[in-house]
């Protein structure tokens, strides 16, 4: 049995407003990870080369950083029957990616045009965290696939080096088919160092995508000065409504098999049945006890059940949440919408959006759906202004240029501007 609870009325809003305070702080590991980033600034090679024993307890020279061609093709041999799985998973995810446009915004009068076009970014970095008993290939693929989508030329995959520095076969294959140019064993803030400054054999990036854990984070927050970053997408974040008519046991599998991420996943239930939110207690406690994980037991030993008075508390308490993802199970009404939130999924297991259907993987955590979505093509490219106008169209704005440069007191740019209206 866990120790699940039911919160109602006031315990269920002063636990709301505690969670609308939280910030991912990362202060505490700082101290931990700024020597190690220091250490590959100033040593490089070598330095990646002591982490990377230190950290995962593998040896392994410089020349044994990047992942042979001929150690994935073996690896490819090893799950030979498997691949086809892999291509069907990557071809769903370019069709999805394909189907987003990313066009240049120029206008044109006459002769003259200006606006903004897109180019892709040079370089990438991909973390993808592995263990000995599992390996986010997924991950890759759904970042790497609308990266080659978008146009960049170099894309390189980091991952913690397993035993004898093997890497999982899976997650090698994943990058040769996605269209990966270099696999590293190297992970966490050793590789997030490499990847924002580059050592002798590791080129350095324009930008640094992918998940870890709270080390990986911290680091990647302190060399964003130096290097761009994508959002936060840990801790998971799910958030499940169970509205009327809703199947127990579909919440409950919801609940226990997003758990199965690890101990920082943040879950919670909202519902505004209360009989529902006891009934739900009871299938989680129910079906956990057909489980043998002690991490879900410990997740769903921390999470919650709140029972709120009507929908609009329910949307209001997604908005103080602000989660990466919320499932919907049951009916709730069609006139509810929600913003603050990275995906919302109606009726659908989460597995299948997390695997199979090809849409973005990738969701912003701790609030940051507040301002942003999940991955497009958009973050894999940048913008650039582009102007070009004829002689008619400066003489056209050569009068209000001047007196806005007057007004803000920019003198210089104001005689510029009425020197070029004498000629």
């Amino acid at each position: 049995m866990i120790s699940l609870r039911v919160l109602k009325g006031e315990d269920a809003w002063k636990f709301l407003v505690d969670l609308e305070s939280r910030e991912l702080d990362l202060s505490v590991f700082m101290e931990s990870v700024r020597p190690m980033i220091e250490q590959v600034k100033f040593r490089e090679d070598e330095a990646i080369s002591d982490l990377i024993e230190r950290l995962y307890g593998v040896k392994l020279t410089p020349d044994d950083f990047q992942v042979s061609d001929g150690v994935i093709d073996e690896a490819i041999s090893l799950i030979k029957e498997d691949i086809p799985i892999l291509e069907e998973l990557i071809s769903r995810v370019k069709e999805f990616y394909s189907r987003q446009k990313i066009e240049d915004f120029i206008v044109r009068e006459g002769e003259s045009e200006y606006g903004v076009r897109w180019v892709p970014l040079e370089s990438i970095g991909i973390h993808v965290p592995e263990g000995e008993d599992f390996s986010y290939f997924s991950t890759l693929i759904y970042t790497a696939v609308p990266a080659k989508i978008a146009g960049v030329k170099r894309i390189s995959v980091f991952t913690p080096p397993l035993a004898k520095g093997l890497v999982n076969p899976y997650l090698l294959a994943a990058a040769r088919l996605s269209g990966v140019d270099k696999v590293y064993r190297v992970g966490g803030a050793a590789a997030v160092a490499a990847m924002a400054y580059g050592t002798t054999t590791i080129p350095n990036v324009q930008k640094i995508f992918g998940t870890g854990d709270l080390f990986f984070m911290t680091a990647k927050k302190m060399v964003s000065p130096d290097v761009a970053i994508d959002f936060p997408s840990t801790p998971v974040e799910h958030v499940v409504i169970a509205g009327n008519r809703a199947e127990i046991s579909t919440v409950a599998w919801e609940v226990i098999s997003q758990a199965e991420h690890g101990l920082d996943t943040f879950i919670t239930v909202l519902t505004q049945d209360e009989q529902l939110a006891e009934d739900i207690k009871t299938g989680i406690n129910d079906l956990v006890e057909r489980i043998s994980n002690p991490v879900v037991k410990r997740i769903l030993d921390d999470s919650k059940i709140l029972a709120l008075s009507n929908w609009r508390e329910v949307k209001e308490a997604v908005e103080v949440i602000s989660p990466a993802r919320i499932s919907v199970i049951g009916e709730i009404g069609d006139e509810i919408e929600f913003d603050n939130v990275g995906a919302v999924i109606w009726n659908t297991p989460s597995p299948l959006v997390d695997y199979a259907l090809g849409v973005p993987q990738r969701l912003p955590s701790s609030r940051y759906s507040r301002f942003r979505g999940p991955l497009t093509l958009y973050d894999f490219m940048k913008s650039v202004l582009t102007v070009k106008i004829n002689g008619k169209m400066v003489r056209k704005l050569l009068d209000l240029s001047e007196k806005i440069a007057r007004m803000e007191g920019m003198t210089l740019h104001a005689d510029y501007l009425r020197e070029i209206s004498k000629s």
